[in-house]
């Protein structure tokens, strides 16, 4: 857990803090080809609720603003999933404002295994702080598809949606 954040639990409040509409959040929360599950708990029954943390939080906005981009559901799942193996998302939220300005999720869609127009694509994500390190990173393997996607301002917008909730929940106290 990012340790700016600590201890931050959400349940409704995730969709005030995205600034979405609740139903988003459910679907990405609940949808099979996203596997965003809540990492705190998980609905059992009526009068339940969904507990995500701040590492599901980053999970859901990226996500958001994968669909945002253009990217269909089994991609931004896989991407998710991807992303999720090689380290925390919400260690993005530590980064100064100047290095986040300059972040890019690079995505890259490799050529295709099996026969056929119908043969299975795999993709690699990663994050780049400039643009031509990803296009280089491209020209050494030509027959692959990349699209960078810049996700800075939204870890920037997200840092400071949650140090507002942050102060708003000490006050209350």
């Amino acid at each position: 857990m990012s340790s700016r954040f600590p201890n931050i639990f959400f349940t409704a409040d995730i969709a005030a803090l995205l600034r979405i509409a609740e139903w988003r959040v459910i679907k990405f929360a609940q949808g099979a080809e996203y596997q965003i599950a809540p990492s705190h708990s998980d609905a059992a029954g009526s009068g339940t609720r969904r507990v995500y943390d701040i590492e599901d939080v980053c999970q859901i906005a990226l996500a958001l603003r994968l669909l945002d981009s253009g990217l269909g559901a089994k991609a931004i799942g896989e991407i998710i999933a991807l992303l999720r193996r090689s380290g925390r998302l919400s260690d993005k939220l530590a980064l100064s404002k100047r290095e986040l300005k300059n972040l890019y999720l690079a995505v890259v869609r490799l050529r295709r295994t099996g026969r056929g127009y119908f043969g299975n694509r795999t993709r690699a994500a990663f994050f780049v702080s400039d643009p031509v390190q990803a296009e280089m990173d491209r020209e050494a393997r030509p027959p692959n598809d990349l699209m960078l996607i810049s996700v800075g301002s939204m870890f920037n917008q997200l840092r400071d949606r949650l140090g507002n909730l942050q102060s708003e929940r000490g006050r209350e106290k």
